[in-house]
């Protein structure tokens, strides 16, 4: 039995809308190319493991000299990840949180529903 103690295929489905069931070619930069996905769990004989569920934090926008650039000539084109970023008021991080969990859960039920049932978190 292998475990994989630490993974974030979560933020990658919510944030980009990637796919689990799909596979994804590496990029120099892990930035936006999903690592953990149905084909990289069976090549890896993954029997388990611990998803951690990462809501990107209100300042990775403030703080990216990239992502500053990106926004202010290009927005369309990130304008839906800036929007699922950190929210700080009151309790909207943990709904936000909540929303990734529901969303990576909803992935799951579709590759479960496409046969793949290796590939249960």
């Amino acid at each position: 039995m292998r475990f994989d103690l630490h993974c974030h295929p979560s933020l990658k489905t919510w944030l980009f809308n990637q796919n689990l069931d799909s596979t994804h070619i590496p990029f120099k930069t892990a930035f936006i190319y999903l690592q953990v996905d149905c084909n990289t769990i069976t090549a890896g004989k993954m029997d388990r493991m611990l998803v951690s569920h990462y809501l990107p934090e209100a300042r990775i926008v403030q703080d990216s000299k990239i992502l500053q650039v990106i926004r202010k000539n290009f927005n369309f084109i990130i304008q839906d990840v800036i929007e699922k970023v950190e929210k700080p008021q009151g309790n909207e991080p943990f709904r936000q949180t909540m929303d990734i969990i529901d969303h990576f859960e909803r992935e799951v039920v579709k590759v479960d529903n496409r046969g793949k049932m290796y590939c249960v978190f």
